[in-house]
Formats: structure tokens, C-alpha cells, sequence
């Protein structure tokens, strides 16, 4: 199953913007490091590209030298979104 372009599109939007973060040591793949933190695996694309979650929060995680995490969030109705930091 491929992680929609939309969903990587918001992760770049993300990362681009200073929300991207490090996660897991730099030779784990994003699947393994996304494991070792705690989450659970919901999607993984044929490019190594997942979906995750734990009981608080959804990340995309890509490989960009090392696994590169953004935080999303899941609206009704399915949208995806970045929370908007509040000030």
C-alpha cells in the first residue's frame, strides 16, 4: 500500500517548516525506530515511508539520512493535518 502523496506532501509542508524531528538512531530504518519509540506501525509504503501511532499522537516518518519524524493529526472525517502552534 502506498502512503497517499497528500500525506507526504504534509510531512515536507511539516519539516519545511520546523516541525520535522529525529527519531530512533540513524541506521534503523523508519519502521524500526517508529517500533522502538513506542508506536505502532499502521502503514508502510514500498518506499520505506510509515504511518504510526501511539495513544497520543499519529507520525509520518521517512528515511532523510536517518529516520525524519512530523506529528499530524487526524480530523472527522479523515483529513490529515499539522497542528498549528499556539501562542
Amino acid at each position: 500500500m502506498e502512503i497517499s502523496k497528500g500525506l507526504l506532501d504534509l510531512w515536507r509542508k511539516g519539516n519545511d517548516s520546523g516541525k520535522g524531528f529525529a527519531i530512533g538512531a540513524s541506521d534503523m530504518t523508519p519502521a524500526e525506530a517508529a517500533v522502538d519509540r513506542g508506536y505502532e506501525i499502521e502503514e508502510e509504503d514500498s518506499q520505506g515511508n510509515i504511518v504510526a501511532r501511539n495513544d497520543v499522537s499519529h507520525i509520518v516518518v521517512r528515511d532523510v539520512y536517518g529516520p525524519w519524524a512530523v506529528e499530524v493529526q487526524k480530523k472527522e472525517g479523515g483529513q490529515w493535518i499539522i497542528e498549528e502552534d499556539v501562542f
